[in-house]
């Protein structure tokens, strides 16, 4: 078993202090993952900060500027959870629930087809 990629790590590390950094390092994740693309946001009660890898930042921008953001019922857990560090989907939700979420029946009609 190899050990974690350092570069990786470092490159982690950097974003943190160069939020600059995101856009690349969600784009590398994705493609580690063969994941179309990669977002992180943050959110409190007061605010969400978000930023994108290139290919998703349109949907993401489309995504909050139809309000989708305040029906989306992961700040709500997420900002109850009061947790430091990174959660995903599958840590507030079981998978029953994400099938019923009508957030993941966004339409991404469109958005997809630019990012082929």
């Amino acid at each position: 078993m190899s050990g974690p990629d350092e570069s990786l790590v470092d490159t982690i590390y950097e974003a943190a202090h160069i939020p600059e950094l995101w856009p690349m390092l969600l784009d590398r994740l994705s493609e580690m993952t063969d994941a179309w693309g990669g977002m992180l946001f943050t959110a409190t009660a007061d605010a969400t900060r978000w930023v994108a890898s290139p290919q998703t930042t349109d949907f993401f921008a489309q995504f909050l500027a139809a309000g989708w953001m305040s029906k989306n019922p992961l700040v709500e857990r997420g900002v109850r959870r009061d947790h430091a560090g990174f959660l995903t989907d599958l840590d507030l939700f079981t998978h029953d629930e994400l099938d019923a979420e009508p957030m993941y029946d966004y339409d991404l009609t469109g958005i997809l087809d630019r990012a082929e």
